[in-house]
Order: C-alpha cells, then sequence, then structure tokens
C-alpha cells in the first residue's frame, strides 16, 4: 500500500501564513484611503491633485493584487483538498479498488 505523503496540518500553517500576509495588506489599504482623505481635506491646487493621483493609482493597485492574493489562496486549498481526496484513494486502494487508479492532481484539477 503506498504510503500517504500529504500532511495537511503543513498545508494548514501555509494558508494561515497567507490569510496573515491578506490581512496586511487590507491594513495598508485602510492606511491609504486615510491618508487619501487626509490630503482631498487638507490640500489644495497641484499638491493636491498629484497626491490624489498617486495615492489612487496605489490603492488600485494594491487592490488587484489582494484580488489575485484571493486567487492564490482559493487555488492553494483546492490542491490540498485535491492532495488529501489522493491520499484517501491511495489509502483506499484507489478508485475501484484496482489500485492505481487515483486521478493525480494537474494544473486542470488546481
Amino acid at each position: 500500500m503506498p504510503e500517504i505523503q500529504h500532511n495537511r496540518e503543513a498545508v494548514e500553517a501555509l494558508i494561515n501564513k497567507m490569510t496573515d500576509v491578506g490581512k496586511k495588506s487590507e491594513s495598508v489599504e485602510t492606511r491609504l484611503n486615510n491618508l487619501l482623505n487626509n490630503v482631498q481635506a487638507e490640500f489644495s491646487g497641484e499638491a493636491k491633485e498629484s497626491l490624489e493621483l498617486l495615492l489612487t493609482n496605489e490603492i488600485k493597485k494594491l487592490q488587484e493584487e489582494k484580488e489575485n492574493w484571493q486567487k492564490l489562496m482559493k487555488r492553494a486549498k483546492n490542491t490540498a483538498d485535491s492532495f488529501e481526496e489522493q491520499d484517501r484513494s491511495l489509502a483506499g486502494g484507489g478508485v475501484g479498488g484496482g489500485g492505481g487508479g487515483a486521478m493525480q492532481p494537474t494544473l486542470q484539477t488546481i
């Protein structure tokens, strides 16, 4: 019988670290929005326009990165689930009890 190699605890620890990074980006976004509000209230003229443009662009970039991070998190969880399913299948002798019939995770299943 094949040995199960997947370690769900290690995967969960990695996902938790990824979640922490995502939370930090939310904190940065909040701070940038607060800074933008301060600039809008306290500045005027070209300085205001330049800072607004700069901050708005940075906030948009951060939002895009946050969306990408969320997609990566989902893929990581799906990958962990696929490996766990494969481990269960291998431990049970494969699909249909014939052994070796377990679906191998691919980029399409991830």
